[in-house]
């Protein structure tokens, strides 16, 4: 279990509490990972139907990682969206320097042509993963985010609650700081702005 970050069930959508391993740094808007955990190298497939390893594709010293799904509600979608405003808020020298990434929670649903289309709607920037339901499960476990069960509606059939924190990783991969859902796209920036310029 991921000491950094609190599991949190939920219906819907929602975003990690803080615990006690975490802390407010100074210089951050976000939330310090103190006890540091690393991205798994998993293979998923991305939204243009390449083959993507999780921590080892990405050139970029900073990696953002996100969950989320295409069915969700109108909120869910805020979390990816704040992540790609904020990548358009940093100075294309800087913006080259971090990779947004969404895993889908429902990889059924989710295949790269759907996750494409709906990530260029509403997260422009941000690159969209899908793969096996053990794999998505897997990560996210690793890096503390819950993912439940599916519940009915009568929409779309169901949904799906999960996390919905934003996970800053460094050049090794390991976690360096998270942000809530609520939090602003500028606080986000400025703190990718730091991270970045920290790896400089």
């Amino acid at each position: 279990m991921v000491m950094g970050l609190a599991l949190v069930l939920l219906a819907g959508c929602g975003s990690a509490a803080q615990t006690p391993a975490a802390e407010q740094r100074v210089d951050l808007h976000g939330t310090e990972v103190t006890e540091p955990y690393d991205l798994p190298d998993t293979l998923f497939t991305d939204s243009a139907g390449h083959a993507y390893r999780l921590a080892s594709t990405p050139t970029s010293p900073i990696v953002v990682l996100v969950f989320g799904y295409s069915h969700c509600e109108p909120r869910c979608s805020s979390a990816p969206a704040t992540l790609a405003e904020a990548l358009e808020l940093l100075p294309e020298a800087l913006r080259q320097r971090v990779t947004g990434i969404l895993i889908t929670v429902d990889p059924v649903r989710d295949t790269p042509a759907i996750l494409q289309d709906w990530l260029a709607r509403t997260a422009p920037g941000v690159i969209g993963l899908t793969g096996d339901r053990s794999d998505v499960q897997h990560v996210a476990e690793r890096v503390g985010v819950a993912i439940s069960g599916k519940q009915r509606n009568g929409q779309d059939g169901y949904f799906l609650g999960h996390g919905t924190q934003l996970i800053a990783f460094g050049p090794d991969r390991s976690a360096i700081v998270y942000w809530q859902q609520d939090d602003s796209a500028a606080d986000i920036a400025a703190d990718l702005d730091n991270l970045v310029r920290g790896e400089s």
